[in-house]
C-alpha cells in the first residue's frame, strides 16, 4: 500500500478486513479513536505477517495490545515520575 497505516481512515482499514470476519469483530460501543487505533495496530500486525488482509488473529492480538495501553493510561499516576 502507498499510505502509512496511521494515515488510513477507519473505512479504508475496514475494507482491508478478511471478508470472513467483516466488521463484526469491531466493537461499536467503543469510541471512534479506540476503533481506529485497534484497526491500525491490526493492520501493522498483518503487515508483519505479510498478509494482504487483516485476519481475526490480528484483531485479537490488537485488542490485547490496545487494551494494555488503555489499562496503563487509566492507572497513570503522576507520583510515579520524578519531578524537577
Amino acid at each position: 500500500q502507498k499510505d502509512l497505516n496511521s494515515k488510513l481512515s477507519e473505512k479504508e482499514l475496514i475494507n482491508q478486513l478478511n471478508p470472513s470476519i467483516g466488521s463484526a469483530m469491531i466493537p461499536k460501543s467503543q469510541s471512534r479513536r479506540r476503533r481506529l487505533s485497534l484497526l491500525q495496530v491490526a493492520r501493522t500486525l498483518a503487515d508483519l505477517d505479510q498478509c494482504d488482509q487483516i485476519q481475526q488473529k490480528h484483531l485479537e492480538e490488537s485488542q490485547e495490545w490496545t487494551a494494555r495501553d488503555m489499562y496503563l493510561l487509566q492507572n497513570f499516576r503522576m507520583e510515579n515520575f520524578a519531578t524537577r
